[in-house]
């Protein structure tokens, strides 16, 4: 009949490129990088928080002895 390849597999569905081992392989570190990537994310908005709790204590601090002067 015809020499070509069909792109179905058995039970009728198309047949996946991205199903090889090196795909696979791909797939996985490409996870690996995005929980990776996810916690550097995490650990910058602690970092940023913990500056602000840093700077906001710094004027609190420095500002506590001008509420406390008094004048006669």
């Amino acid at each position: 009949m015809t020499d070509a390849i069909s792109s179905f597999g058995a039970v009728g569905r198309p047949v996946s490129i991205h199903t090889d081992d090196a795909a696979k392989a791909r797939l996985k570190g490409r996870y690996r990088t995005e929980t990776w990537f996810k916690w550097l994310g995490a650990a910058a908005v602690a970092l940023a928080g913990l500056f602000l709790v840093l700077l906001l204590s710094t004027i609190v601090t420095q500002a506590i002895p001008a509420l406390r002067q008094n004048y006669l």
